[in-house]
């Protein structure tokens, strides 16, 4: 999101973010302050991540919002909670609206039969009043048909980065990066990116790491970077495998300098809509051992920059990583297939879609400002 609007604003849009202020990174903080001196409008709401009574209050405020500073092109949701709010807040305000929901809801495996349910039905409500839909992967279209979005209202865009912001591999952070993990330069590292929450799956990777431990002959390190409700959890979980001292739990370091001091980058997620992080990995040129969810198949190809193993495979997804540990040559090989892929994942092509997108909604009408809302 700040990505894309800092590259609208730049390209001459006037962007207005509105964003939760409970649920932010350091990142996504650092970001506002570039998107500021850019000249966007950034404000924070009280907006939770659950269903609460102050969700009237907030579509409220937004809709204020829009009538004092507008009028809006465009208002673009991101995330399930955003899309709800937003997509209810500009109706009857003459605003297109368009949702990117970054995996449904009804995605994921975790969710509960209830919540499932009332998702699935919500989505197909509000597509009804939605004037575009942009999916980030192919399997996240696919499972808007199966929701019963209009296709007609569907957009394919793939997340993308400015390669600027990536650090090339094996530059000279390296070895400081290691140093703060507490990595010697001989060990093979094994870095994992996300919130440690159900999504994610971090046991998953831990469990994994393990049994791969009975069979390989290298000196590793799994390094999981990152914060989420699943911490202590995942802590105890290194212990009671026997695991601990292998395994760096980092919650400081950004994720994108700490692959610099990584060999091999793991996603065990249970389901995603494109994970960014993912962009990132290859982007830095890492070979990838990743679950088979939303965008992944596009991004890591089976055999060439990594592999794609079924959820839940734990057996199947330890033999993977195996192989690249005990492997340099085939580490090089895929990493160096990795940045080749990443090109195609750029922040331009993101941002020239997305246009496209606005464009084939607004079909004529003259308001003059797109928005953003998340």
């Amino acid at each position: 999101v700040i990505d894309l609007a800092g590259s609208l604003q730049l390209s001459g849009h006037s962007v207005h973010l509105l964003y939760s202020k409970s649920h932010t990174d350091a990142r996504f903080r650092s970001g506002l302050e570039r998107l500021r001196a850019l000249g966007a409008g950034a404000v924070a709401l009280d907006i939770r991540h659950l269903p609460h009574i102050s969700d009237f209050r907030a579509i409220v405020e937004i809709r204020c919002y829009l009538r004092a500073n507008g009028p809006f092109d465009i208002v673009h949701c991101h995330s399930t909670k955003a899309g709800v709010l937003g997509r209810l807040a500009v109706l009857s305000t003459g605003c297109c609206s368009i949702y990117t929901p970054h995996a449904f809801l009804t995605m994921s495996p975790v969710a509960g039969l209830a919540a499932g349910i009332c998702a699935r039905g919500l989505e197909w409500a509000l597509s009804r009043i939605t004037d575009g839909i942009i999916c980030v992967s192919q399997e996240e279209l696919s499972h808007a048909v199966d929701l019963g979005v209009p296709r007609g209202k569907l957009r394919l865009v793939f997340n993308g980065i400015d390669p600027a912001e990536v650090d090339p591999p094996l530059n000279a952070k390296r070895a400081l990066v290691r140093q703060k993990l507490g990595i010697g330069n001989d060990v093979v590292c094994i870095g994992f990116v996300g919130r440690l929450a159900k999504q994610k799956a971090p046991e998953l990777l831990l469990q994994s790491y393990s049994r791969m431990l009975t069979t390989a002959t290298a000196e590793t390190r799994l390094v999981l970077v990152g914060d989420g409700p699943l911490r202590e959890s995942c802590e105890a979980q290194a212990r009671d495998l026997g695991i601990r001292e292998r395994v760096v739990f980092e919650r400081d370091l950004p994720g994108s300098v700490a692959m610099t001091g990584f060999d091999i980058f793991a996603l065990s997620s249970r389901y995603e809509g494109f994970p960014y992080v993912l962009i990132e990995a290859v982007a830095a040129g890492l070979p990838v051992v990743a679950t088979a969810v939303g965008g992944t198949s596009t991004l890591v190809r089976d055999g060439y920059n990594g592999f794609v193993l079924p959820i839940t495979k734990t057996g199947e997804y330890a033999a993977a990583l195996d192989l690249l540990v005990s492997s340099a040559e085939l580490r090089k090989r895929m990493g160096k297939a990795s940045s080749e892929l990443s090109g195609q994942f750029s922040l331009e092509r993101m941002h020239k879609q997305t246009i496209a997108a606005y464009e084939s909604v607004l079909e004529g009408a003259t308001s003059p400002a797109p928005a953003l809302a998340d």
